[in-house]
């Protein structure tokens, strides 16, 4: 079976088929015609004697497992404490980005879009309501103000919302007035606005990316820092505190997601 992988395309998985095609070969070689060959060549005599010394050993054992069994229940106890709590002090740590040497070209590239660009770590805060939920003006303030708050964490390199849509429209459309960066105080203003979005050559593309077309489900967009990962999962735990927190009464529902979440 294995050397059926010989006629691989890559060259990796070939080497590994011949090689353990040949070592399975290779024991069964040793085990069906050197052992044999070697047993029939030993003394008898000597193998009476290693069987008398073997079975003096194994009966000192037995002897003293019957007078010593105390001992030995009580230190197999303890010996089972011990290890269950050295269990608990396991600690799962990985961290793709170190599997790579540091003179590779992937982790030179992982390196610089992790220090240069927004990071190469991805969590997602999904976002679920009714339809146009995401038209809401309450709904997007507490979901910019979120995004504000998570972008002030550390590791957080950067966060994208439907909210920064719906500013950068609002601005444009009002001569980028800067004073008009900001959510939209009608329910109606903002969905004429999110539509003459969608007219222009990438908008409707751009805005499938962040929201659903009935508007009723959105992701945030957290961009990290490459981290160990328990402090990911140290984050992710309090991204999806703050998001729950965030929305508590309002009827809209939270889920984490994003690489970074489900890796680890």
């Amino acid at each position: 079976g294995l050397l059926s992988l010989s006629i691989s395309p890559i060259d990796a998985v070939k080497h590994f088929g011949i090689g353990s095609a040949a070592g399975i070969m290779f024991a069964f070689f040793i085990s069906i015609v050197i052992v044999p060959l070697f047993l029939t060549l030993l003394s008898s005599n000597q193998n009476i004697k290693k069987a008398r010394a073997r079975e003096h050993f194994l009966n000192g054992i037995s002897k003293f497992n019957e007078r010593r069994f105390k001992y030995i229940l009580v230190g197999s106890v303890l010996g089972f404490i011990f290890f269950g709590w050295g269990i608990t002090k396991v600690k799962i740590e990985t961290n793709q980005t170190e599997w790579f040497p540091k003179k590779e070209d992937c982790y030179k590239s992982a390196m610089l879009l992790d220090k240069n660009l927004s990071g190469i770590g991805d969590l997602e805060i999904v976002i679920k309501g009714e339809e146009d939920a995401l038209k809401e003006p309450d709904i997007l303030k507490k979901m910019d103000y979120l995004s504000s708050e998570i972008e002030k964490l550390p590791r957080v390199k950067k966060v994208i919302s439907l909210t920064d849509y719906v500013k950068m429209i609002n601005k444009a459309l009002k001569e980028d007035n800067p004073e008009y960066y900001k959510i939209p105080e009608s329910k109606s203003l903002i969905a004429q606005e999110l539509f003459l979005f969608t007219l222009s050559d990438d908008g409707r593309e751009e805005l499938d990316n962040i929201v659903t077309p009935d508007y009723s489900q959105g992701r945030i967009a957290v961009k990290t820092e490459s981290m160990p990962s328990q402090a990911s999962v140290i984050l992710g735990s309090l991204l999806g505190k703050m998001a729950k927190e965030g929305f508590l009464g309002t009827g809209i529902g939270v889920t984490l997601t994003g690489t970074t979440y489900l890796y680890n």
